[in-house]
């Protein structure tokens, strides 16, 4: 089945490993020689499109990573799961694959998403590449560690909102 066509990938392409998630299997090739991996990515998704066709399974083509999973199984679910569970006085989420869209999506108005790489419809903010995340964190902290001294917990959430807002706008 699915299981042994991605071993056989595993096995013909260096540095590339299977990861078996809850609700997913992927193929990572992030690690291989760039030309090979691209080549057999190509080549997995051929071989597998008639197969998860007829299973009801799609394919993700992420950033050097193949992924089949479940059409309903995806994070804009997960979120609607732990979003239905809890409540949240503050969300932000980031990513950098084509797998974050459903997460942004299902995000509310209110949460921060951010997407690295390439630009997003389904999120609020950009950052250019996955270097800057740091440095970002960094400043959001150094801010929050001068809010913390001053006011209640909800200006130091509005703080904290207008901060995240004025400083991705410069990135």
């Amino acid at each position: 089945g699915i299981l042994s066509i991605l071993q056989m990938f595993v096995d013909r392409t260096p540095r590339s490993h299977l990861e078996v998630k809850e609700t997913a299997l992927a193929w990572h090739y992030r690690e291989s020689d760039a030309w090979l991996g691209t080549l057999r990515a190509q080549q997995l998704v051929n071989t597998l499109i008639s197969l998860c066709t007829r299973q009801k399974l799609q394919i993700l083509q992420g950033n050097k990573v193949i992924e089949i999973k479940s059409p309903d199984c995806n994070k804009g679910s997960e979120v609607g799961r732990l979003l239905a569970n809890r409540r949240y006085d503050f969300v932000i989420a980031m990513g950098d694959d084509t797998t974050d869209e459903d997460m942004f999506q299902a995000l509310p108005m209110s949460a921060i998403t951010i997407k690295i790489g390439s630009v997003s419809e389904a999120a609020n903010y950009h950052l250019s590449a996955q270097s800057d995340v740091l440095p970002f964190l960094r400043s959001l902290l150094g801010k929050q560690k001068t809010a913390t001294k001053e006011g209640s917990i909800k200006n130091r959430l509005t703080f904290a909102f207008d901060f995240l807002k004025d400083l991705l706008k410069t990135q």
